[in-house]
């Protein structure tokens, strides 16, 4: 059932930041309205969030279980990223609550700043210093392999590992995949196989998604089972790693290097602190997804969207609330 188009309706955003990635200009806002004109905007200040907020429809990456709960008459919810594992989504789903996100605008993005790690294993120029001249690279060059020579897994087959199998096509690479999701490529291993290859493997990348069974999934047990000089590229959720074990296999094993783009939050602040102050860590602030056409793909999806569901159609993107809930119970 479509809503009535003349009514007004509001969206609440937390797309307001200095970071241009994050910023909803009053340019896009106008785009929007040009297409919509009864539709307004707020925007929600997190320091001093109000009590209640009245809106249809929340927009963002940022909603989290508090401001939720201050959300009435909710309907609608658009991540402007691919994670939504900040809610409970048995509420949700009690509220019967659409959510969707932006799965594959930044999958090239990430998959750039994924190809520069990966060579980098063969270089190791990253970690090295500034000035750098041939006999101090000697001390970085004993701890290099050529990336033809290397094998490689990659754990989850989504978007970005999908791009990266056909990029990698042209170099010939010796790359093992890994999913839970039962695929028809007879190439693509069940993630359950991967505990027992672990050693084999010379760089390992980490595109996981977060969900109760992927939960530190990182843990101990695989650490002990790598390489001592294995090249770690952890580029999926940081939920999947058990990050004080993370922290101890890198500390013990300094001839082994972690690529990382993390996103900071209370839970992980001062162990990630720890992991990136060490020698043989190359971090990034999570700038994987950013790419200077972000908002040209955001307001495509975010107005197809919108038009849908005004219109009480389905929507794109839309996540499996009842799966995630089944999932997190069954695990």
């Amino acid at each position: 059932m479509s809503l009535n188009l003349k009514n007004k309706i509001k969206i609440l955003s937390d797309f307001r930041s200095n970071l241009e990635m994050f910023s909803l200009t009053n340019k896009h806002i106008q785009i929007i309205k040009k297409k919509f004109p009864n539709i307004n905007f707020e925007f929600v200040n997190f320091e001093s969030p109000k009590a209640n907020y009245n809106c249809k429809i929340y927009w963002g990456t940022k909603i989290n279980n508090e401001i939720f709960k201050r959300c009435k008459n909710l309907s609608w919810i658009q991540f402007g990223s691919v994670g939504v594992d900040k809610l409970d989504y048995s509420k949700i789903n009690l509220k019967e609550i659409k959510v969707t996100n932006s799965k594959g605008i930044n999958s090239n993005a990430v998959l750039n700043l994924l190809i520069i790690f990966l060579f980098d294993t063969s270089k190791k120029i990253l970690l090295a210093p500034k000035k750098l001249n041939r006999n101090l690279y000697e001390k970085y060059f004993k701890n290099t392999k050529d990336l033809n020579d290397q094998k490689i897994s990659v754990l989850g087959y989504g978007n970005i590992a999908q791009e990266l199998r056909k990029f990698s096509k042209n170099y010939n690479l010796d790359i093992t995949y890994f999913s839970r999701r039962i695929l028809k490529n007879k190439d693509i291993l069940k993630q359950n196989f991967f505990k027992k290859d672990v050693k084999k493997f010379d760089t390992i990348i980490n595109l996981l998604e977060f969900n109760r069974k992927n939960q530190n999934y990182f843990d101990k047990e695989i650490f002990a089972r790598m390489k001592s000089d294995v090249n770690l590229i952890l580029l999926g959720r940081l939920r999947t790693i058990n990050l004080l074990e993370l922290y101890d296999f890198l500390k013990k094993n300094k001839k082994s290097t972690c690529y990382i783009d993390p996103i900071t939050d209370q839970s992980n602040v001062k162990i990630l602190k720890k992991i990136l102050k060490l020698k043989n860590v190359y971090f990034t602030p999570h700038i994987g997804g950013y790419f200077r056409e972000y908002w040209k793909y955001q307001l495509k999806i975010f107005c197809t969207n919108l038009k849908l569901f005004l219109n009480g159609k389905k929507m794109k993107n839309l996540v499996p609330t009842k799966k995630l809930i089944y999932e997190n119970k069954k695990s």
